[in-house]
């Protein structure tokens, strides 16, 4: 399913000529290098397997044939810098497959995993977070040791160690495809901390979220181990979900925590991580468990959406990028048509396939001679390319059709936009300090209409409030809409590359 936005439009616009965002990796605590595999001390204790033999096979062998099979069935998108990962944990049978698409992404240079899940015990009244008293987790034919952070984690006052709370599947069933990427050693190279999520109110989030971020490195990487929707029908099983997976993609915590899913909390605090540290989201797959079973009337939603520093492409795949841009730009001129990038191009650049939206600017001889986009993903990046140029050819309404005469003295030039983020502030005024000119593209949502200014619009518009006065009226609402705490605000970056 792709993830499509309620603001589904198509957009005619001027070039962007966007910086790179940038960004910055937040140094480990005095915990020491997670380089070095830091492991729990104290008289070794083992939480056997709760789930082994029902939600995933208890033989060892197969076992691993199993996440060889799962990891294996897709080649990765390449994605760089993975930080932190959703995946589900239902049995392996209905989910495995969603969660194989995370893990892929996953680098093997990880030493240090934390494992997050919210509480599933209705037998447990959990405030705040619990991490079990134990040294290690044993899973078919290993046991992962515990990381010594967790002791550190310990001495916060939301955190306790409650037993019950750490009995059933959530974060076990994670284990084996870590060991897999790991490389099945005899004694495993990483070690975790597991965490179960209670009840915390967002000031508790953000504080658990801070925490979390002051122990991200290069090798370390998060677990957000989530279900989505239970027990409806698979229409609106897809409806609630969705509206799950858009709240994470926009990195709304405020949405998040209205949500349908079995750990709102626990996405909540993956997304203040995300603002903490500028990370990106790229969704990839949301299936129910009703593909599985057959079952339409009472499923439960997975998805796997991965979390990593600012997506940036190298200079290889720029270039294959523009040359594909000019060939439909070409074949669009000479043909009508819009020829699809081989297979061949594709398995050599998978991150292609990652869902982005962007923009195919046309320039002739310095002058804009088209541009046609997307604000939100509705497919792959080459598929978003594919569009962009044929149309900025043919389709902007701004010029006639570009000819194959022309196509000489024509340069293209390419922006990848990051999903548009959700700004939540307290007060209304506060979107006048947070906004970037130049570098920060908005949306506003009110009541049920969308307008949205590029970037390049600040040129025109230089003060914050008289842009967003003039984008309320774009949308022919009040000019004072966006201090209307109905009003919602999303923002944007790109990444932008040329021939030129």
């Amino acid at each position: 399913m792709n993830i499509k936005t309620t603001l589904n439009v198509s957009m005619v616009v001027l070039c962007l000529l966007l910086p790179r965002p940038v960004f910055s990796v937040a140094a480990a605590p005095q915990g020491g290098d997670s380089a070095v595999l830091q492991v729990r001390g104290g008289q070794k204790q083992v939480r056997p397997t709760f789930a082994a033999g029902t939600f995933y096979p208890a033989d060892r062998e197969a076992l691993d044939e199993t996440i060889k099979t799962l990891l294996t069935k897709d080649k990765p998108l390449g994605i760089r810098n993975t930080r932190a990962i959703v995946v589900p944990h239902a049995g392996y049978v209905y989910s495995g497959e969603v969660a194989a698409q995370s893990f892929r992404e996953v680098g093997k240079d990880f030493r240090r995993v934390f494992l997050i899940a919210s509480n599933h015990s209705g037998k447990v009244d959990l405030r705040g977070i619990s991490i079990p008293a134990v040294t290690h987790y044993a899973i078919p034919g290993t046991e992962i040791p515990l990381s010594s952070v967790a002791d550190e984690i310990m001495k916060q006052d939301f955190a306790g160690s409650i037993p019950e709370a750490h009995t059933m599947h959530m974060l076990e069933i994670e284990l084996p495809f870590l060991y897999h990427l790991n490389g099945y050693p005899d004694q495993p190279g990483f070690s975790i901390i597991p965490i179960i999520v209670g009840i915390m109110d967002p000031q508790m989030i953000k504080r658990f979220a801070t925490l979390l971020g002051d122990y991200q490195d290069d090798n370390t990487l998060f677990v957000f181990s989530i279900d989505l929707s239970h027990f409806y029908p698979e229409a609106k099983a897809d409806e609630l979900d969705r509206y799950a997976i858009e709240s994470v993609m926009s990195r709304d915590a405020q949405a998040v925590l209205g949500a349908v899913t079995d750990g709102n909390q626990v996405l909540a605090t993956l997304i203040e991580m995300a603002q903490i540290n500028n990370w990106q989201p790229s969704f990839l797959m949301h299936r129910t468990s009703g593909y599985a079973s057959s079952n339409k009337a009472s499923v439960v939603g997975y998805t796997s959406i991965v979390f990593h520093d600012p997506l940036s492409l190298n200079d290889g795949e720029k270039k294959t990028l523009l040359d594909y841009a000019r060939n439909v730009v070409s074949m669009a001129a000479a043909h009508g048509e819009a020829p699809a990038l081989s297979p061949q191009v594709i398995a050599a650049y998978p991150l292609f396939n990652v869902q982005r939206a962007s923009f195919v600017t046309l320039k002739k001889n310095g002058a804009l001679r088209g541009c046609i986009g997307n604000l939100f993903p509705q497919g792959s990046l080459h598929e978003a390319v594919k569009s962009g140029a044929f149309n900025a050819a043919l389709n902007d309404h701004r010029f006639k059709p570009v000819t194959t005469d022309e196509l000489k003295d024509i340069k293209i030039s390419i922006s990848i936009l990051d999903y548009p983020q959700r700004v939540v502030v307290s007060d209304p005024k506060e979107y006048l300090t947070l906004l970037e000119p130049l570098k920060d593209g908005v949306i506003i949502k009110y009541n049920g209409k969308s307008s949205t200014y590029l970037p390049q619009v600040w040129e025109d518009i230089t003060q914050p409030n008289q842009f967003l006065g003039s984008l309320c009226e774009k949308q022919g609402s009040p000019a004072h809409c966006w201090q209307d705490k109905e009003a919602r605000l999303f923002k944007y970056k790109a990444s932008v590359f040329g021939e030129e």
